[in-house]
């Protein structure tokens, strides 16, 4: 019996160190996993400081409360035609077509962007989105927009799961508001 003491503590050594480099391994993966967490957070923190700066809100603002339209041909001759005026609309629909990427990429976690912008994304959406969709169909481009529309989809999504109704944007109230005087 004692001829075989060294290879069964050979066997038990050979066993604890899978054991413990089994451990290793799931501790660096657990950690792994929290870094990558905390890189998405940074990011998205930077990415969402944009929105409190004074341009993103005035322009969001001008264009979510102060741009009224009766439809797609009216609100080219106010808003498209003019570069000047129609920037105000790039910069906010960009931003959220950037965010959209980086959703999709999973880049960014949902649930960052549906905790802090739901109702700015949800809200600017459906108020352009017919304008979107026919600035799509005249133009012959189905993928203008397509990443702020992904956005708006995901978030619309993961808004209605985590808070239910209460948290969604009325259409009907904002479709009211861009066409009537």
């Amino acid at each position: 019996m004692i001829e075989y003491l060294p290879l069964v503590l050979t066997g038990l050594g050979l066993t604890a160190s899978i054991v413990y480099y089994a451990g290793v391994l799931r501790n660096a993966n657990k950690t792994q996993k929290q870094q990558l967490e905390t890189r998405q957070a940074q990011l998205f923190m930077n990415i969402y400081s944009y929105v409190y700066t004074m341009e993103f809100w005035t322009y969001y603002r001008e264009l979510t409360e102060q741009w009224e339209w009766e439809d797609y041909d009216d609100w080219y001759k106010k808003y498209r035609s003019d570069t000047d005026t129609y920037n105000k609309f790039a910069v906010v629909g960009t931003y959220f077509e950037g965010m959209g990427v980086l959703v999709k990429r999973n880049l960014i976690e949902i649930t960052f962007v549906d905790d802090l912008m739901s109702g700015p994304i949800m809200q600017f959406w459906q108020k352009f989105e017919p304008i979107i969709l026919e600035e799509r169909r005249r133009r012959n481009m189905p993928t203008i927009w397509e990443w702020f529309e992904y956005l708006y989809d995901r978030v619309k999504e993961v808004s209605e799961k985590e808070h239910g109704a209460r948290h969604v944007v009325d259409v009907e109230r904002l479709s009211r508001r861009h066409t009537s005087n």
